[in-house]
Order: structure tokens, then C-alpha cells, then sequence
């Protein structure tokens, strides 16, 4: 009776019209959906167990347990018409927060029945199940909100290592166009160096002297290509089926 008032208090606050949907995945709703058939079937299971104790006078199971004696011995004609009174009321009356699936009614997930205590030892292994059920997918949940934020992380690792790399990579380039300018730099000096070597005098007297020892070298070579000729012409030989002996005896054209 006192978790029935409390269930009334609790789900005054609600109004059918305000009744929000929150965005549920098929496993979560479906979840949802065990967990409301689960609490019909205990309140059902409840009420029946407290008519039938009614009727033959004693208790469930759960009431017979050392945990339960001072219930036990208070299990008289006056208990039963008022638990029989509560069972009903509570089956009864719906409070404006709950709502109707395929012409039953069940309460909110916060409201506990009123005949939680005269629950049978069966319905909890039944109610374990279905929280163990619960429980897989809670855990499963987790485990992909873990691998999420692993993944981020990852994510946010390469991700700097990218901006260092890059950082990184703009300071080579601009570190190699200096060396390049330098590089120019030093071209440009090298090839005024060397046309300035050209102009200068002891260069030009160099070559002067060049050009006239290979001016004596030709006069030399002509007089005795000349005296060559002669002597081959003068001999009688027909020096002018032999390629060798015609380059000996005539200028080549080019000295023409």
C-alpha cells in the first residue's frame, strides 16, 4: 500500500498529452517492451498468488522464509481483505501517467507494484533472465562507446602528427629556395670571374703568343708538305689513283 501511494505521487507529475518519445534503437525499444510485459506479468502473477492465498488462508512461498516471518505472523483474516482491497485498488485505478498497449494496462517503469512483497521465488529467476538480457545489451553498449572514443583518439593522433608533418615539410622548402638563391648567387659570381679572366692582359698576351707559335707551326708544316709534293710529282709515280699520295701532293680545300 505505502509503494502504491508513492507510485500515485510519482506519476501525478506526468500528463498523457506531455508524453515525450525519445529516439530508441529497435534493440532498446524492444528491450523496453520485455521490461513493461515483465512488470505486467508479475502484477498479474502477484494478484493471482495473493487471491489464492486468500482463498486457502496462507501465504505464498516467499512468505514462509525466516526473512519473512514477521509477515507470516501477521497473515490473518484482516491482512488478506486488505491486501485483497489493495491488489484491486491498485488494479483499478490508473494513474495519469501511464499508458495503454493493446487494451492493457501497465505502469511506468518507475512505479513498483503494490504487491511487490507476495512476488513468487519463480518470478525471479524469470526477472534475472531478463535483467541478464538487459545487462548484454548494456554491456555491449559500452563497448562500442569505448571503441568509439579509441577511434577518435586515434583520429586525433594522426591528425597532429599530419600538422607536424606538414609544418615540417613547409621549413624544408623554404630552407631549400635560400640554398637555391645561394646557389645562384654563387653561378652568377663564377661567370663574371671567368669573363673576367679573358679580358684581363696576361690572358690576352698568352693567347697572342698561342696564335703565333700555331701561325709558325702551319708556315712549317706547308713548305715541307710542298717539298714532299714535288718530290713525289717528280718522280713519275702516278700519285693520282693513291688518295694518300694526292693528299700529299695537293692543299687540302679547306686551306685553299
Amino acid at each position: 500500500m505505502v509503494d502504491s501511494s508513492r507510485d500515485g505521487i510519482m506519476m501525478d507529475g506526468y500528463d498523457d498529452g506531455s508524453e515525450s518519445r525519445l529516439p530508441l534503437s529497435p534493440d532498446e525499444q524492444r528491450v523496453l517492451d520485455l521490461y513493461d510485459t515483465l512488470q505486467q506479468l508479475q502484477l498479474e502473477i502477484a494478484i493471482i498468488n495473493a487471491l489464492a492465498s486468500q482463498q486457502s488462508g496462507t501465504l505464498p512461498d516467499d512468505a514462509q522464509k525466516p526473512g519473512h516471518a514477521r509477515q507470516a505472523s501477521g497473515a490473518n483474516t484482516a491482512t488478506h481483505r486488505r491486501v485483497n482491497a489493495g491488489c484491486r485498488g491498485s488494479l483499478g485505478r490508473v494513474p495519469r501517467g501511464s499508458s495503454r498497449r493493446e487494451g492493457k494496462t501497465h505502469l511506468p517503469l518507475s512505479g513498483t507494484p503494490a504487491t511487490h512483497p507476495f512476488r513468487p521465488s519463480s518470478n525471479a529467476l524469470a526477472n534475472e533472465r531478463h535483467c541478464s538480457d538487459l545487462l548484454s545489451y548494456v554491456e555491449r553498449r559500452d563497448e562500442v562507446a569505448i571503441s568509439v572514443a579509441k577511434q577518435v583518439a586515434d583520429m586525433g593522433t594522426l591528425r597532429s602528427d599530419s600538422t607536424k608533418v606538414q609544418v615540417e615539410t613547409a621549413i624544408v622548402n623554404r630552407h631549400n629556395a635560400e640554398l637555391t638563391a645561394v646557389l645562384c648567387h654563387l653561378a652568377e659570381r663564377l661567370k663574371q670571374k671567368q669573363v673576367g679572366s679573358l679580358d684581363s692582359p696576361g690572358t690576352r698576351s698568352e693567347m697572342a703568343l698561342l696564335e703565333d707559335q700555331v701561325k709558325s707551326s702551319r708556315q712549317r708544316w706547308r713548305v715541307m708538305k710542298g717539298v714532299a709534293g714535288g718530290m713525289i710529282s717528280g718522280s713519275g709515280i702516278d700519285w693520282a689513283r693513291d688518295d694518300e699520295l694526292r693528299d700529299a701532293v695537293l692543299d687540302p680545300e679547306n686551306e685553299v
